[in-house]
């Protein structure tokens, strides 16, 4: 989905962090506290774990990364006819799909595993 810039007041905030996480990341949190770290109290793990199943059912909508966008198939075929021109922006567009998706990866991925699953990064967008 694409950012959408939204205007905080300051003032509303005070001293409080804001983030905005991914239902990805939700899920990745709480695989990690249910099978990991542990969950002190009954209820709260149980309320966790209905919000898996809920996260993970196919009508939720939280199933996060669904498909590389419409960039994709014309940046595939200029590549393919050696047609793409550097700088397209459309080439850009595939590339934050595909983090998104080496992202999604590595939260599920760090899910099942125990631990944090961090994508090899290169130092600097658009050296090559």
């Amino acid at each position: 989905s694409p950012l959408v810039d939204i205007k905080i007041d300051g003032r509303r905030k005070h001293k409080v962090a804001l983030w905005h996480l991914s239902w990805a990341e939700v899920t990745y949190q709480a695989q990690m506290l249910i099978r990991y770290e542990g969950v002190g109290d009954k209820a709260h793990a149980w309320l966790l774990q209905e919000l898996l199943h809920y996260l993970w059912h196919d009508n939720s909508g939280c199933h996060g990364f669904q498909n590389m966008g419409s960039a994709w198939v014309p940046v595939r075929n200029g590549i393919n006819d050696e047609t793409l021109c550097q700088g397209d922006p459309r080439a850009l567009d595939v590339v934050e799909s595909w983090e998104q998706l080496i992202r999604q990866i590595c939260l599920s991925l760090g899910g099942e595993l125990g631990q944090k699953v961090l994508p090899v990064q290169r130092a600097e967008r658009g050296a090559d």
